[in-house]
C-alpha cells in the first residue's frame, strides 16, 4: 500500500509477500524498479521510504538501492 504524504515525500509499506508465496527478492526488484522508473519521470517526488519489518527484507532492498 501506498501513503502519500506532504512535501514530495512517499510511504511504501512492504505487506508480508510470503502468504502468497511470492519470492522476496523479485517483489523487491519490482518495487524498487518500479519506483525508479516513475521518479525518472516525476520530480515533484523528493524522498521514498521502504517500510520493510523484516531484517532479511532491509538486506534485500538495501541491496537493490
Amino acid at each position: 500500500s501506498m501513503i502519500k504524504g506532504s512535501k514530495g515525500i512517499i510511504v511504501l509499506s512492504k505487506k508480508n509477500k510470503g502468504v502468497f508465496r511470492f519470492p522476496q527478492q523479485r517483489a523487491a526488484e519490482i518495487a524498487t524498479n518500479t519506483v525508479k522508473q516513475y521518479l525518472d519521470k516525476d520530480s515533484r517526488i523528493k524522498k521514498v521510504i521502504f517500510n520493510v519489518f523484516k531484517d532479511e527484507d532491509l538486506k534485500i532492498y538495501n541491496g537493490l538501492l
